[in-house]
């Protein structure tokens, strides 16, 4: 098959293993995945270890799934390049980022979550009460540590959520329902409303709740952060062959930028300018982590020219090992704050920080 010179160098000057498919078949592999293993004229089902059903609906945006490559899973960015799918890999490399990321938040995460309970001790309640000023500038420093907590607890989970997690036989129609009822609570004070569409029905499979409401949350915030004005936000959840797709869907001025930009691994290049509007990217990492430690995938993608959505797949299995965690023992990764508070706190006024 005939591809365009330009074409194969540019993939052949990517840092990543990648690779091009037309009809399910690998067409044109690059110096880094040949290196790995993967050779053209291979069925690219062969490859993918989480997310073939979704990769047989995907058409448009970017689709994050795992490959297995030569026994190594690999997360693995998807998207259309003309007529083709593009699949890049992410570098061996980011394992070892996230673990660094993750040993500087633990010399941060003990002296942040200090400061925050101590923080009320700074100032005496009745200096505080009596300046309406005071007041402000301290709900405020009270988000900021919110947020540096957040990315803190980022920088420490991003690296070991993959690696699997304990589930739980739940209805996940009634937790996305009180999820969302929660957080419709939260973004009225932001004038964002929020509708929810899901089976009238239980839909039972096993799930980690805590992790699963942190990736909701997740999409929620970025949702809120991307539509800037007030709008709607659409939740929906749906269950298609063995899946479980649930999907956050938001006004935004230009949906295909972000689309474009490096949402999947921008924690592994250069800082940039944008990166004070849209972060290092561990958010959205975490998110096709928790996702593929559910067997299922994450897409972006533009439903309509001035939408953005992003889909959450995981698979609705209901057998096997079934842990039921007592209330009485679980962890609570959340560190004793409202993870509500934690996740949103990048679209949230301060006078919800008291």
């Amino acid at each position: 098959m005939e591809i365009a010179m330009e074409t194969t160098q540019l993939l052949e000057q990517l840092p990543q293993a990648a690779f091009l498919v037309k009809d399910n078949i690998v067409v044109f592999a690059n110096q880094g995945a040949r290196a790995r293993g993967i050779q053209e004229n291979i069925i690219v089902g062969s490859l993918i270890s989480i997310g073939s059903a979704e990769y047989e609906l995907f058409n448009a945006g970017k689709l994050m799934i795992t490959t297995a490559v030569s026994g190594i899973c690999y997360n693995t960015i998807v998207s259309t390049m003309g007529e083709y799918h593009l699949f890049c890999l992410e570098s061996e490399y980011a394992n070892a980022e996230l673990r660094a990321f993750a040993l500087a938040s633990q010399a941060l995460r003990d002296p942040l979550s200090s400061t925050m309970l101590n923080i009320e001790n700074i100032i005496p309640e009745e200096s505080v009460q009596n300046s309406p000023t005071l007041l402000a500038e301290i709900k405020a420093l009270n988000r900021n540590l919110y947020e540096m907590y957040r990315t803190v607890r980022n920088m420490s989970d991003a690296a070991i959520i993959a690696s699997g997690c304990t589930k739980e036989l739940r209805d996940v129609a009634s937790l996305v329902a009180e999820w969302t009822e929660k957080a419709k609570t939260f973004l009225e004070q932001t004038g964002h409303r929020i509708e929810l569409k899901t089976p009238n029905h239980p839909v039972h499979c096993q799930v980690n709740t805590e992790k699963l409401e942190r990736a909701f949350l997740n999409l929620i915030s970025n949702s809120v952060k991307y539509a800037k004005e007030p709008d709607t936000i659409s939740v929906s959840l749906k269950m298609s062959g063995g899946k479980l797709y649930l999907s956050v869907e938001s006004a935004c001025s230009n949906p295909q930028a972000i689309i474009s930009d490096n949402l999947f691994s921008r924690f592994t290049r250069e800082p940039a300018v944008s990166d004070s509007l849209n972060g290092i990217g561990l958010g959205i990492t975490i998110v096709h982590r928790i996702a593929a430690a559910h067997k299922g995938t994450l897409l972006v993608d533009q439903p309509k020219e001035d939408r953005i959505r992003f889909t959450l797949s995981i698979s609705a299995q209901t057998t096997g090992i079934l842990t039921i965690n007592s209330p009485m023992v679980r962890i609570d990764e959340a560190g004793g704050y409202d993870q509500f508070l934690i996740e949103l706190s990048e679209v949230l006024p301060p006078d919800l920080y008291e």
